[in-house]
C-alpha cells in the first residue's frame, strides 16, 4: 500500500491491466464508489494470498471495502466483475440455435445440378472438389451411353443441408474452369418458358416431339460442338423434359 501525507493508496487494476492507485478512508476502508469510478464493472476486489497462492476476496459491507486481516499492504489488487449475462438471455440463445438447427434439419437435400463441366472431369474428381463444402451422397456426370463421353454437366446432392446452401452460394473453379450449380428448374418452369419463345421454334419442338426424335441423341456432342443459342437450349431442355 502506498503512502502520500496521511492519505494511503491502494494499488487496483483489472486482469490485464495496469494498476491505479485508490485513496483509502480514515477508517482504512475503501469506498465502493472510489472503486466503480475507476472501475465501472466493478463489483469487488480480490488478491492473491502469498502464503497459499490462493485468490482471496475482500470483505464489502455497507458499500466498503474492508482490508484483509493483515491490512492492505504493498499489492494488487484485482476487481471482481459481475456476471451481466442473465440466465434467460441464456435460454434465449440457446432457443434460437435449437430452432435454427430444426429448421435446416426440417430441410431435405436435393440433387443439384452442375453446368458446363470440363470434358475430362470424373466422379472421384468432382467429389473430392465438393468435400470441401460437407459429405458427398451422391455425385454423377453425364455421359453420352454410346461414347461414354462427358455431356458436360452433372449431379451432386450432399447429405447435409447447410453443405447445400453453401455450395450454391458461391461459383466454381474446377479443372481451369468456371462451372454453376444451381436447383434444377422444374418440369412445369421448362414448359411456361418454351410457351413463352417464338411460334416457329414452338412448332418445331411440338413436331420433333410428336415424331418421337430421340432427346438423348439431341443434346449429344459427337456429332458436333454443343449448342450455345440460347433458346435452341431451351429448346432441348424443354424437349429433354417431356
Amino acid at each position: 500500500m502506498a503512502h502520500m501525507s496521511d492519505v494511503n493508496f491502494v494499488q487496483v487494476c483489472e486482469e490485464d491491466g495496469c494498476p491505479v492507485e485508490l485513496p483509502t478512508e480514515e477508517d482504512n476502508t475503501l469506498l465502493l464508489s472510489t472503486l466503480t469510478a475507476q472501475f465501472p464493472r466493478a463489483t469487488g476486489l480480490k488478491y492473491q494470498f502469498e502464503c497459499t497462492g490462493c485468490i482471496r476476496g475482500i470483505r464489502l459491507s455497507n458499500d466498503r471495502l474492508f482490508p484483509p486481516p493483515d491490512g492492505w499492504q504493498n499489492r494488487v489488487y484485482r476487481i471482481v466483475v459481475a456476471n451481466t449475462k442473465r440466465k434467460g438471455d441464456d435460454d434465449e440463445e440457446q432457443g434460437s440455435n435449437l430452432a435454427k438447427s430444426k429448421r435446416l434439419e426440417g430441410k431435405k437435400c436435393t440433387d443439384l445440378i452442375i453446368l458446363n463441366l470440363p470434358w475430362r472431369i470424373d466422379e472421384p474428381a468432382l467429389k473430392n472438389y465438393f468435400s470441401k463444402f460437407g459429405e458427398v451422397a451422391m455425385v454423377q456426370v453425364k455421359r453420352d451411353p454410346n461414347t461414354n463421353q462427358s455431356r458436360g454437366y452433372g449431379f451432386i446432392r450432399f447429405r447435409d443441408y447447410a453443405a447445400q446452401a453453401m455450395c450454391l452460394a458461391e461459383r466454381h473453379f474446377i479443372d481451369s474452369r468456371w462451372c454453376d450449380v444451381r436447383i434444377p428448374v422444374s418440369k412445369s418452369v421448362v414448359v411456361v418458358v418454351a410457351f413463352l419463345l417464338t411460334p416457329r421454334l414452338l412448332i418445331m419442338l411440338v413436331l420433333l416431339s410428336l415424331r418421337g426424335v430421340d432427346r438423348s441423341a439431341l443434346l449429344s456432342t459427337s456429332a458436333g460442338p454443343p449448342l450455345t443459342d440460347p433458346s435452341m437450349s431451351l429448346c432441348f431442355a424443354w424437349l429433354w423434359c417431356l
